[in-house]
């Protein structure tokens, strides 16, 4: 038996006698597996980046905790292979650690964690934790075997692997030969449905709550794991997240650009799957205990391969107290601890007379009180969690997952049914036989329970996150919400036509647009986007098409009003610049998957050169200080070699250089000389510096770019 299946892009399924092998391991794929009636993994094969456009290559969490526990495996005395270079092996050793055994006491003092708060977690890790034969705590190196690369090659049961370039295997078994190839250049599309309806309308209340996904849980195919969003002021918070948190945003009409900080309970993958969103755009702020945020750090640092320090540039952190409240802008939260196995917290948040709680994951109810007689949980942790219900909430998002760690849906179905009602469950998509009253989790679901105000700070605060509109005086924003006119537009409608005169000034408020030239889909626009500019400036037809791909709300701001503004504001200029910049970059595979925001940022700090063939445009050797994008026509470079300087590639269109010498010593590596006339569009490093700490996704970028041409120069 032999054989070689895609499950998906950057994920392959290989079934020899006695083993099922995947290579590579993106975000979900057990559900893959289940949905598709395959057998679950029993080894798994490291891909050479963990993380890679925007989400995790490597997540072993799930099918390690289904080898150990559906299959059976630690029962048995099996142990689920992993295979890479001591390097991965190891970065994948630490990360499993901090999953199923969170952070041990050296790296708790390192982190300055209180001692009681310390000890307190470690007493409950070591409760919940595998135990060996021996009664030890299980350690990573009990429930999983590490197979090594010696010389680029191992073997398998008979498979022979082979790496012969980067994310490539050569695969024999019994004389027969395949090739795997992991490499992928376009982001990998959610493996499940994100289940949207496209007449989904946003409400934006002011206090409220949206479901993401069902919040089930990490075995349960139906759908994607924990995401909800909680709206204070109309203002959206994301509480834990599902993997492609930024899709399922979009999804349901938001932009990850106006979350305004991520709740995070704890660092499983069923719960902290928001890497994405930390990275990928807008610096995100992290509002957890310090224990979860170092946490999510380190692993990010793993999964990565950056230091610590690298993360922590990319991430605010605003850590929250345990024992006192958290006030954000008029709400109040009280966090507590939650009883799991490594670091949880669950909050409690009042806003106007009204509250939601969220549990978090947690044991509670009957095992919660053996805890509490055995000494392993103290009675201000116990008293917190047995009363949660009794605070009278409008809402309770509690957990229902059922078994040792989470609690039973048939205890929680004791309660009266006034209480009942106001229950939704997480880690749940069916309910037991006999539960009556008890809720499940849809995606979309909302919970409006203080509607938004007539004029909605929401809709504000989404217009004015357009770092255009950002820009204009109190004056001018009074105009615009005086003049302009909120209009509802539906799934598939046309707002503007190529070839077509233009009309008004738009806003994207929420919901997604595309733009398209021809049949080609340019890029896509969410919330603080804008479009209808550039027919207004230049009194010329549309050259694209603009079609909403869900419902969604637009500011219309009339032409009169908004050429006004252009001439008697910066905005006119900064546009025109914008759309001289935006084209070119929209041709680079992965700027144009960037946020149009981003897109524009980046575009207004560019600069356009020219070069004639045969023009030096770095000299290897000297200061630099300026990272190229290669617009128009090709370049050759050169590097020394044994004292002379020898050509080591030719660059062609969309493609950066120059970025080694910005972010390291400033001294330019190589010589590079125009091959024909070309154009480069520049960005001084001050401008660089700027923009990588405002989106930390133009750093990770750059710093993949540079790790590669080091690798292969």
């Amino acid at each position: 038996m032999f054989t070689v299946e895609e499950l998906t892009i950057g994920c392959f399924l290989v079934e020899i006698k006695d083993e099922t092998i995947i290579f590579g391991s993106p975000p979900e794929i057990i559900k893959v597996l289940m949905n598709r009636g395959k057998p679950l993994p029993t080894a798994v094969v490291l891909p050479a980046n963990f993380f890679w456009l925007e989400e995790i290559q490597a997540e072993l969490e799930f099918p390690l905790f289904h080898f150990l526990f559906f299959r059976g495996g630690f029962s048995q005395g099996e142990r689920l292979k992993i295979i890479g270079t001591a390097d991965q092996t190891e970065r994948i050793r630490q990360i499993l650690r901090l999953t199923l055994l969170g952070p041990d006491e050296s790296l708790m003092r390192k982190w300055h964690i209180p001692t009681q708060d310390m000890a307190r977690q470690l007493a409950i890790t070591h409760h919940f934790a595998l135990k060996t034969q021996e009664g030890s705590i299980a350690e990573i190196d009990d429930l999983v075997e590490f197979i090594h690369f010696k010389e680029g090659k191992t073997e398998l049961k008979g498979l022979h692997i082979e790496v012969r370039e980067k994310n490539c295997f050569y695969i024999t078994y019994q004389e027969e030969d395949q090739v795997i190839d992991l490499n992928f250049y376009e982001r990998q599309k959610s493996p499940m449905k994100i289940q949207a309806d496209p007449f989904f309308h946003l409400k934006r209340p002011a206090f409220g709550l949206l479901a993401l996904s069902h919040c089930t849980s990490g075995f349960d195919p139906i759908g994607f794991t924990t995401g909800l969003v909680i709206f204070i002021n109309s203002m959206p918070l994301l509480i834990d997240g599902p993997s492609w948190t930024k899709e399922h945003l979009r999804a349901f009409g938001l932009s990850i650009s106006e979350i305004k900080g991520i709740i995070l309970s704890h660092n499983h993958g069923d719960h902290a799957s928001v890497i994405d969103a930390v990275i990928s755009g807008h610096k995100v702020n992290l509002i957890t205990i310090k224990e979860v945020y170092r946490s999510f750090v380190l692993k990010l640092s793993l999964l990565i391969g950056w230091p610590e320090d690298k993360i922590k540039k990319m991430i605010y952190c605003t850590e929250v107290p345990l024992d006192k409240p958290f006030y954000w802008f008029g709400a109040t939260f009280n966090f507590f601890r939650a009883v799991h196995t490594i670091a949880t917290i669950g909050f409690e948040v009042n806003y106007s007379g009204k509250k939601i709680i969220y549990s978090g994951d947690t044991v509670w109810g009957e095992p919660l009180q053996k805890l509490l007689a055995a000494g392993i949980v103290d009675k201000a942790a116990y008293d917190t969690l047995a009363n949660i219900f009794n605070a009278e909430a409008d809402l309770v998002i509690m957990d229902g997952g059922g078994g040792l760690i989470h609690p039973d849906p048939t205890e929680l179905n004791k309660f009266s049914m006034k209480v009942k009602r106001k229950i939704y469950l997480t880690h749940r998509s069916n309910l037991p036989e006999g539960i009556t009253g008890l809720n499940l989790i849809r995606p979309g679901q909302q919970w409006e329970i203080i509607p938004a105000a007539t004029v909605s700070i929401g809709d504000i605060n989404a217009i004015q996150n357009s770092p255009l509109i950002s820009t204009l005086s109190q004056e001018w924003l009074n105009t615009i919400y005086s003049q302009g006119k909120i209009e509802v537009v539906a799934p598939g409608q046309e707002i503007l036509q190529e070839g077509e005169t233009g009309k008004d000034f738009y806003i994207i408020i929420d919901g997604a647009f595309s733009i398209i030239q021809g049949n080609n889909e340019l890029t896509r626009m969410g919330t603080g986007d804008f479009f209808g500019e550039i027919p207004i400036l230049e009194d010329n037809l549309c050259t694209f098409t603009v079609k909403t791909t869900t419902k969604g709300r637009m500011m219309v701001i009339p032409r009169a009003v908004f050429l006004q503004m252009a001439k008697r504001t910066i905005i006119g200029k900064r546009l025109l610049k914008l759309h001289q910049m935006r084209p070119a970059l929209l041709e680079c595979g992965w700027v144009k998957e960037l946020p149009l925001q981003i897109i524009d940022r980046l575009a207004e700090k560019l600069t356009r050169r020219t070069f004639k063939s045969g023009e030096i445009i770095t000299h290897e050797g000297e200061k630099g200080d300026e990272i190229f994008y290669l617009e128009r026509g090709k370049v050759s470079v050169f590097m020394t070699g044994k004292g002379q300087g020898e050509k080591i590639s030719s660059m062609a269109e969309n493609q950066f250089f120059g970025e080694l010498a910005v972010l390291g010593d400033g001294i330019r590596t190589a010589t590079v000389i125009a091959e024909e006339d070309t154009s480069l569009l520049v960005l001084r490093r001050p401008d660089f510096e700027r923009l990588k700490r405002e989106y930390p996704i133009l750093f990770y970028a750059m710093g993949v770019i540079a790790e590669d041409r080091i690798i292969f120069s």
